[in-house]
């Protein structure tokens, strides 16, 4: 009786091994729909592209705002409850003076007068943010970049 017991326990054995190496496979994120025509970047990724260029005067500030673009952070693959940063860069190319400004989901970044960075941290997957530039000091002919790279 006890070798019956013996053997069973044994057979009985690698399939505990199995399930227990093997676990419960991790739930991952799907795509994020979009359907207004944001620009989707995926975790890991850097895009970059021209944004359209405000035009402002000294003092006066802020004369024009420009859409900077709206950005879907997709975490697609990864394991749910993953979260990460997005770094949203304004630069510009100008040969006079200039100085623009970013807007970031209603929030400023005004630190410098050669590009503006904002750093967001601990997005959700499929987190949309929208940016604009407001210009202090530009002209028409100044050429905008916006980079956004997620993680």
């Amino acid at each position: 009786m006890r070798i019956s017991r013996i053997i069973a326990a044994a057979a009985a054995l690698p399939m505990a091994l199995g399930t227990i190496a093997a676990g419960e496979a991790p739930v991952l994120y799907g795509a994020c729909a979009n359907t207004g025509g944001a620009t989707v970047v995926a975790a890991g990724a850097t895009v970059s592209g021209e944004v359209e260029t405000p035009i402002g005067a000294p003092f006066l500030g802020g004369l024009e705002n420009g859409d900077a673009g709206t950005y879907i952070l997709d975490l697609e693959g990864l394991e749910v409850g993953t979260r990460s940063n997005l770094r949203l860069t304004l630069s510009w190319d100008t040969l006079a003076l200039a100085d623009y400004d970013l807007d970031v989901n209603g929030t400023a970044y005004e630190s410098s007068e050669d590009s503006e960075v904002a750093s967001l941290t601990g997005l959700g997957h499929c987190s949309v943010v929208s940016a604009e530039s407001y210009a202090f000091i530009g002209n028409p002919t100044d050429i905008l970049t916006m980079t956004v790279k997620a993680g």
